[in-house]
């Protein structure tokens, strides 16, 4: 079979504008910004897959006369680091804040509470309903239906029949709740067409070592389940040749365009 290699874009651009929209209506049930004060918090705020969803923000926030900042953060590993990134914000006298939870049980937990004290919008993030028995206000992709949708692609390469095939799921995360959704209904379709899985992991994701992704075993199939990895993914079929391998990926960056269609 002819090597495939297929990605899903997520429109990042209309997300940001959603986020203002729903926000402005959280806040002021409405009306026009006033002045408006949002800081957004997310993971590594400076990579180039939050390009477009930071511009989207930019557009709607110029129409909606809001002052929008991105905080310089990094990356924040625990629910306690979001915290303090969160409190500070606060204390600017901010009057709403956009955040990205981070993958930690008691993230959840944490936010709420704060939800008390600010407007909080939650990007990315698995929607549930709170102790107060109201949902979390959030902006996500349907994460469920992005994973049914990359499966049926590889299933339709290969005529419906995937018995035989191995496959293997590289991701940002392995934890995180929206990973879990979009692998979750992946994995189901590919193992009733017949295919096996053989891993599913996240990894190092610095661009100087390969040794993560040389160490796993050879599949006929990989899946790359968010922008980062497709990227990563992309980076390492440049020195590493990926053959006959089929890869379909789940992106949004131009990176993440970029090297789908340069490595055909």
């Amino acid at each position: 079979m002819k090597n495939s290699k297929k990605l899903f874009i997520l429109v990042e651009v209309i997300l940001g504008v959603m986020v203002i929209w729903l926000m402005l209506f959280t806040v002021w049930s409405g009306k026009r910004g006033n002045g408006l004060k949002v800081s957004v918090i997310v993971q590594n705020p400076d990579s180039k897959e939050w390009s477009a969803f930071k511009y989207g923000i930019k557009m709607a926030a110029q129409e909606q006369d809001v002052e929008v900042s991105v905080v310089s953060t990094g990356e924040m590993l625990t629910s306690e680091a979001q915290k303090r990134v969160i409190e500070q914000e606060i204390s600017k006298g901010v009057d709403a804040i956009i955040v990205q939870p981070v993958p930690r049980k008691e993230a959840k937990e944490m936010l709420m509470k704060k939800a008390g004290e600010i407007p909080l919008m939650l990007i990315e993030h698995v929607t549930d309903t709170t102790q107060e028995g109201r949902k979390d206000i959030s902006v996500e992709p349907n994460h469920p239906g992005l994973g049914e949708a990359l499966a049926l692609e590889a299933i339709k390469d290969y005529h419906g029949v995937l018995r035989g095939k191995s496959v293997g799921i590289f991701s940002k995360s392995t934890n995180h709740e929206s990973t879990l959704k979009r692998a979750g209904s992946t994995i189901e379709k590919l193992e009733r067409a017949g295919a096996k899985l053989k891993w599913f992991v996240s990894g190092d994701f610095t661009e100087s070592s390969d040794a993560f992704l040389e160490a796993q075993p050879k599949v006929d199939i990989i899946l790359a389940m968010d922008d980062r990895s497709v990227v990563r993914l992309g980076e390492y079929a440049v020195s590493h040749p990926l053959g006959d391998v089929s890869v379909y990926g789940i992106g949004h960056s131009t990176e993440a365009v970029y090297y789908p269609m340069s490595l055909r």
